[in-house]
Protein backbone atom coordinates (compact mmCIF):
# COMPACT_ATOMS: atom_id res chain seq x y z
CA UNK A 1 0.00 0.00 0.00
CA UNK A 2 1.28 2.90 -1.00
CA UNK A 3 0.40 7.19 0.59
CA UNK A 4 1.41 10.17 1.53
CA UNK A 5 2.11 11.62 4.35
CA UNK A 6 1.72 15.73 5.16
CA UNK A 7 2.00 18.29 6.93
CA UNK A 8 0.79 21.85 6.14
CA UNK A 9 -1.24 22.67 2.84
CA UNK A 10 -2.81 19.81 1.14
CA UNK A 11 -4.59 22.18 -1.43
CA UNK A 12 -1.39 23.16 -3.07
CA UNK A 13 -1.31 19.32 -4.66
CA UNK A 14 -4.45 20.88 -6.77
CA UNK A 15 -1.84 24.05 -8.11
CA UNK A 16 0.85 24.10 -10.84
CA UNK A 17 3.94 22.78 -9.73
CA UNK A 18 7.64 23.14 -11.28
CA UNK A 19 10.25 20.72 -8.99
CA UNK A 20 13.55 22.51 -9.00
CA UNK A 21 16.61 21.04 -7.55
CA UNK A 22 20.49 20.84 -7.82
CA UNK A 23 23.68 19.93 -6.25
CA UNK A 24 23.91 19.72 -2.24
CA UNK A 25 27.54 21.10 -2.67
CA UNK A 26 26.68 24.16 -4.96
CA UNK A 27 29.23 26.05 -7.37
CA UNK A 28 30.25 29.23 -6.75
CA UNK A 29 28.04 30.57 -9.38
CA UNK A 30 24.85 29.15 -7.46
CA UNK A 31 23.03 32.14 -6.59
CA UNK A 32 23.63 33.72 -10.05
CA UNK A 33 22.33 30.95 -11.46
CA UNK A 34 19.15 30.73 -9.20
CA UNK A 35 18.50 34.99 -9.61
CA UNK A 36 18.36 33.63 -13.21
CA UNK A 37 15.02 31.58 -12.52
CA UNK A 38 13.71 34.83 -11.11
CA UNK A 39 10.57 34.61 -13.14
CA UNK A 40 10.02 31.18 -11.66
CA UNK A 41 9.90 32.54 -7.89
CA UNK A 42 7.23 35.26 -9.31
CA UNK A 43 4.91 33.04 -10.98
CA UNK A 44 1.95 31.02 -10.33
CA UNK A 45 3.86 27.82 -9.62
CA UNK A 46 4.19 25.96 -6.46
CA UNK A 47 7.95 25.04 -6.07
CA UNK A 48 8.87 21.56 -5.43
CA UNK A 49 12.52 19.98 -4.18
CA UNK A 50 13.33 18.27 -1.45
CA UNK A 51 14.77 20.02 1.36
CA UNK A 52 18.16 19.10 1.03
CA UNK A 53 21.24 21.16 1.84
CA UNK A 54 22.45 23.05 -1.15
CA UNK A 55 20.01 24.05 -3.59
CA UNK A 56 17.35 22.81 -2.86
CA UNK A 57 16.75 24.52 0.83
CA UNK A 58 17.64 27.70 -1.48
CA UNK A 59 14.64 26.91 -3.68
CA UNK A 60 12.58 26.39 -0.51
CA UNK A 61 13.69 29.61 1.08
CA UNK A 62 13.99 32.12 -2.35
CA UNK A 63 10.54 30.99 -2.46
CA UNK A 64 9.08 31.73 1.01
CA UNK A 65 11.45 34.91 0.42
CA UNK A 66 8.76 35.94 -2.59
CA UNK A 67 5.95 35.05 -0.54
CA UNK A 68 5.10 31.75 -2.95
CA UNK A 69 4.47 28.58 -1.65
CA UNK A 70 6.39 26.08 -1.33
CA UNK A 71 6.15 21.96 -1.18
CA UNK A 72 8.94 20.13 0.22
CA UNK A 73 9.29 16.00 -0.42
CA UNK A 74 11.53 14.67 2.22
CA UNK A 75 13.31 10.89 3.01
CA UNK A 76 12.65 10.00 6.01
CA UNK A 77 9.35 10.40 8.47
CA UNK A 78 8.04 13.80 9.84
CA UNK A 79 9.71 12.32 13.45
CA UNK A 80 13.35 12.16 11.96
CA UNK A 81 13.13 15.43 9.71
CA UNK A 82 17.12 15.39 8.28
CA UNK A 83 19.02 17.64 8.04
CA UNK A 84 18.13 18.73 11.76
CA UNK A 85 20.11 22.47 10.60
CA UNK A 86 17.09 23.20 8.51
CA UNK A 87 14.53 22.20 11.28
CA UNK A 88 13.33 26.20 11.01
CA UNK A 89 13.08 26.11 7.59
CA UNK A 90 10.57 22.98 7.45
CA UNK A 91 8.53 24.79 10.04
CA UNK A 92 8.38 27.90 7.49
CA UNK A 93 7.43 25.45 4.99
CA UNK A 94 4.79 23.56 7.32
CA UNK A 95 3.21 27.13 8.25
CA UNK A 96 3.55 28.44 4.56
CA UNK A 97 3.80 25.08 2.46
CA UNK A 98 3.71 21.65 2.45
CA UNK A 99 6.05 18.77 3.49
CA UNK A 100 5.01 15.27 1.89
CA UNK A 101 6.84 11.67 2.45
CA UNK A 102 5.40 8.57 2.12
CA UNK A 103 7.38 7.07 5.15
CA UNK A 104 5.26 6.81 8.77
CA UNK A 105 6.22 9.69 11.08
CA UNK A 106 8.42 7.36 13.27
CA UNK A 107 10.66 6.24 10.28
CA UNK A 108 14.65 7.28 10.68
CA UNK A 109 16.32 8.84 7.14
CA UNK A 110 17.79 6.10 5.37
CA UNK A 111 20.53 6.52 2.56
CA UNK A 112 18.34 4.60 -0.35
CA UNK A 113 15.14 6.47 0.98
CA UNK A 114 16.80 9.83 -0.49
CA UNK A 115 16.51 7.74 -4.44
CA UNK A 116 13.12 6.50 -3.81
CA UNK A 117 11.55 10.16 -2.77
CA UNK A 118 13.28 11.59 -5.92
CA UNK A 119 10.07 9.80 -8.09
CA UNK A 120 7.65 11.80 -5.88
CA UNK A 121 9.83 15.06 -6.76
CA UNK A 122 9.47 14.90 -10.56
CA UNK A 123 6.18 13.24 -10.59
CA UNK A 124 4.12 15.87 -9.04
CA UNK A 125 5.25 18.78 -11.24
CA UNK A 126 4.86 19.81 -14.69
CA UNK A 127 8.43 20.02 -15.36
CA UNK A 128 11.99 19.64 -13.83
CA UNK A 129 14.44 22.56 -13.90
CA UNK A 130 18.09 21.36 -12.46
CA UNK A 131 20.44 24.09 -11.66
CA UNK A 132 23.12 22.43 -11.51
CA UNK A 133 24.78 18.62 -11.32
CA UNK A 134 27.70 16.70 -11.41
CA UNK A 135 27.34 13.17 -13.36
CA UNK A 136 27.14 10.82 -10.77
CA UNK A 137 24.08 12.52 -8.08
CA UNK A 138 20.94 12.34 -7.15
CA UNK A 139 19.66 14.95 -8.96
CA UNK A 140 21.15 12.92 -12.51
CA UNK A 141 18.65 10.27 -10.32
CA UNK A 142 15.55 12.44 -10.40
CA UNK A 143 16.28 13.47 -13.98
CA UNK A 144 15.45 9.82 -14.83
CA UNK A 145 12.88 9.43 -13.33
CA UNK A 146 11.57 12.81 -14.45
CA UNK A 147 12.53 11.12 -17.95
CA UNK A 148 10.31 7.84 -17.54
CA UNK A 149 7.13 9.73 -16.12
CA UNK A 150 7.51 11.34 -19.47
CA UNK A 151 8.08 14.84 -17.91
CA UNK A 152 10.23 17.98 -19.45
CA UNK A 153 13.62 18.16 -18.12
CA UNK A 154 14.86 22.02 -18.60
CA UNK A 155 19.14 22.30 -17.39
CA UNK A 156 20.90 25.48 -17.26
CA UNK A 157 24.06 24.76 -19.19
CA UNK A 158 27.27 25.71 -17.75
CA UNK A 159 30.79 25.18 -18.43
CA UNK A 160 31.92 21.51 -19.42
CA UNK A 161 35.14 21.95 -17.90
CA UNK A 162 33.35 22.23 -14.42
CA UNK A 163 32.14 19.33 -12.26
CA UNK A 164 29.16 20.58 -11.03
CA UNK A 165 27.54 21.48 -14.80
CA UNK A 166 28.80 17.90 -16.16
CA UNK A 167 25.49 16.23 -15.02
CA UNK A 168 23.53 19.21 -16.61
CA UNK A 169 25.59 19.43 -20.19
CA UNK A 170 25.37 15.49 -20.41
CA UNK A 171 21.22 15.72 -19.98
CA UNK A 172 21.35 18.59 -22.99
CA UNK A 173 23.68 16.27 -25.12
CA UNK A 174 21.59 13.44 -24.64
CA UNK A 175 18.06 15.69 -25.39
CA UNK A 176 17.14 18.12 -22.36
CA UNK A 177 15.76 21.35 -22.70
CA UNK A 178 18.41 24.21 -22.42
CA UNK A 179 17.22 26.31 -20.30
CA UNK A 180 18.19 30.04 -22.01
CA UNK A 181 14.92 31.89 -20.83
CA UNK A 182 13.28 31.11 -18.11
CA UNK A 183 10.12 33.68 -18.51
CA UNK A 184 9.17 32.34 -21.67
CA UNK A 185 9.64 28.40 -20.38
CA UNK A 186 7.65 29.78 -17.36
CA UNK A 187 4.73 30.74 -19.24
CA UNK A 188 5.10 27.58 -21.96
CA UNK A 189 4.66 25.77 -18.79
CA UNK A 190 1.83 27.15 -17.42
CA UNK A 191 -0.35 27.43 -20.97
CA UNK A 192 -0.14 23.62 -21.05
CA UNK A 193 -1.23 23.04 -17.35
CA UNK A 194 -3.98 24.77 -18.94
CA UNK A 195 -4.41 23.00 -21.71
CA UNK A 196 -4.49 19.90 -19.86
CA UNK A 197 -6.85 20.96 -17.21
CA UNK A 198 -9.28 22.51 -20.11
CA UNK A 199 -9.54 18.87 -21.32
CA UNK A 200 -10.45 17.22 -18.35
CA UNK A 201 -13.49 20.28 -17.56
Amino acid sequence: VYGLFFSGDPSLLRQPMISIIGSRQPSPSHSKRLSFLRPFFESPFVTVSGGALGIDSLVHRLSLKHHQATIAVLASGFDFLYPARHAPLFQRIQQDGLLLSEYPAPTPVKKHQFLERNRIISGLASGLIIVEATRKSGTMNTAGHALEQGKDVYCIPGCPTEKHFQGTNQLIAEGAIPLLNPEEVSKSILMNVDKWESRLL
